[in-house]
């Protein structure tokens, strides 16, 4: 299994490369990134959660979900109280880049190509939990304004709803018409190329030899990438989950790099566009070597 995660993480760096590669040479720019990222947050990833909630239902994985969620919710309050601890008011970009990680946009592609399908289901759990808080702490944290938060944006965010109606799907296990199924299946398999070219064109986006000589930014993905994963590590060895390869799946799911949304809210929100970017490339780029030692040290452990 560890195997299995490991060459998934060496594929999706080549395809990375390929990505960063088309934008240096101009065959995709901004505009194609934005393009190319919103077709993954729109379309396929709610696509994905709704076809990976389509299982039947049983009593083992509703508690294991809702296992999922505490966990999620209880490691992100935690987060957030140590990077007040840590980062200073002005330094908002850093904690958010902590705080939220690429579980969505990098642990679907990771989980789905190296645990299989049935994983994503808990996935989608953490990654639910996850959007409510960003489009609610998440604004507000970035704007620096209590009341920038729209509870309309987290009701309508397209992966809530796909997860509204997986669940719904889940509870009373409807299975799709095969077309439908095999459409789906379809739109999901390009999830994987589609992530990683985006990615790896914000690296080719970002100004990487200022940002690599940043000691915020190192010290942001220090917490990311090591610190975060082992207090959940930790929580994970006592967490009563029935599986370790449901514990795996949360372990990856939140040991991911520092999500592209924190960029995307830095420009959105008047912050620092750069550093969020920078955030985003370094930790990435890191986490094809830390996410390999976390998945060995949780298969270890868990």
């Amino acid at each position: 299994m560890v195997i299995a995660l490991v060459q998934q993480i060496v594929i999706m760096a080549v395809i990375m490369v390929i990505g960063f590669c088309l934008r240096k040479e101009g065959v995709i720019d901004k505009s194609g990134t934005s393009q190319f990222s919103d077709i993954v947050l729109y379309i396929v990833s709610p696509v994905i959660i709704v076809q990976s909630l389509m299982l039947d239902f049983t009593p083992e994985k509703l508690a294991d979900a809702l296992v999922c969620a505490a966990l999620t919710t209880v490691i992100m309050l935690v987060t957030i109280g140590f990077t007040r601890i840590v980062f200073s008011d002005a330094q908002n970009v850093a904690r958010f880049g902590v705080i939220f990680s690429n579980c969505g946009f990098m642990g679907i592609p990771l989980v789905q190509g190296a645990l299989g399908e049935e994983y994503v289901f808990y996935l989608s759990v953490c990654n639910a939990v996850s959007t409510f808080i960003v489009w609610t702490y998440g604004v507000c944290l970035m704007a620096r304004n209590r009341n920038a938060m729209s509870l309309k944006k987290v009701v309508t965010n397209p992966c809530i709803i796909a997860l509204v109606i997986g669940l719904l799907c889940f509870a009373l296990s409807l299975r799709p018409p095969e077309i439908v199924d095999a459409t789906m299946t379809t739109i999901a398999d390009v999830n994987t190329g589609l992530v990683m070219i985006v990615l790896g064109s914000y690296l080719a986006s970002a100004d990487l030899r200022s940002v690599f000589h940043s000691r915020l930014i190192y010290e942001t993905c220090a917490l990311r990438l090591l610190v975060v994963p082992a207090i959940l590590l930790v929580m994970l060895v006592f967490a009563p989950l029935s599986s370790p390869l449901v514990k795996l799946t949360v372990l990856v799911t939140l040991s991911t790099p520092a999500g592209s949304v924190t960029a995307m809210f830095a420009e959105k929100f008047g912050a620092d566009y750069r550093l969020g970017s920078g955030i985003v490339a370094v930790s990435t780029l890191l986490s094809l070597a830390t996410m390999p030692i976390c998945i060995i040290a949780g298969s270890a452990v868990l």
